[in-house]
């Protein structure tokens, strides 16, 4: 399987799916990052870069691509977004999509979400990850026992230091709510996503 995560800013992706990209790469799919921004309105961007491509690397991300939106801004340039993830898709041709949820407060996490479902109409699976920003009324379908790569997940998240005492970076929050999507499923630790599309080829 080819896997695309697409993420607003440096840190998005491995908060809201981390989990889930390092069990892909544990299986052996291909797992490909795009980053629309380089996340400028909260800290040195060259240094998120680094703490992005650290945290991919500890998920087992192949390759890591980054756009040149301007950060807040990504609905103000959702042409220029659209246009930026259609580029990826037709060079990986993905067999699935993670991207935030529309039902989010930051309107970066809702433009992405929006380019996505605009610019990955042909991926068969496109699936939605919470981010601490995401609202109450986010309302996963499909959900992923995350038990054997919790610990990848927190290591990378632990990759973006220059984030670490943000109130969204609290390690114990990230792990509390994988433990409770864990604990509506029966298992110890789970991401949940909501699912925009699945197509399958059989029943």
């Amino acid at each position: 399987m080819r896997v695309l995560l697409v993420a607003a800013h440096p840190d998005d992706g491995e908060i809201g799916a981390g989990g889930v990209l390092a069990l892909h790469s544990m299986r052996g799919d291909e797992v490909f990052a795009l980053i629309l921004t380089l996340g400028e309105r909260g800290g040195n961007p060259e240094e998120r870069v680094e703490e992005a491509l650290k945290g991919c690397e500890i998920l087992g991300v192949k390759e890591v691509f980054f756009g040149d939106l301007p950060d807040t801004s990504v609905m103000e340039n959702l042409s220029r977004a659209i246009s930026t993830i259609e580029e990826i898709v037709r060079e990986f041709e993905p067999d699935r999509v993670y991207s935030p949820s529309r039902r989010d407060r930051h309107q970066d996490h809702v433009a992405t979400s929006m380019a996505v479902d605009a610019a990955c109409k042909n991926v068969k699976e496109n699936l939605k990850y919470e981010t601490p920003s995401t609202l109450t009324e986010f309302s996963p379908q499909y959900f992923v026992d995350i038990s054997k790569s919790i610990s990848r997940k927190i290591k990378a998240i632990s990759a973006h230091k220059s984030q670490i005492r943000k109130h969204r970076f609290r390690i114990e929050a990230i792990k509390g709510l994988a433990s409770f999507r864990g604990y509506q499923m029966g298992v110890e630790y789970a991401e949940a996503f909501e699912v925009r599309w699945i197509l399958r080829d059989g029943p």
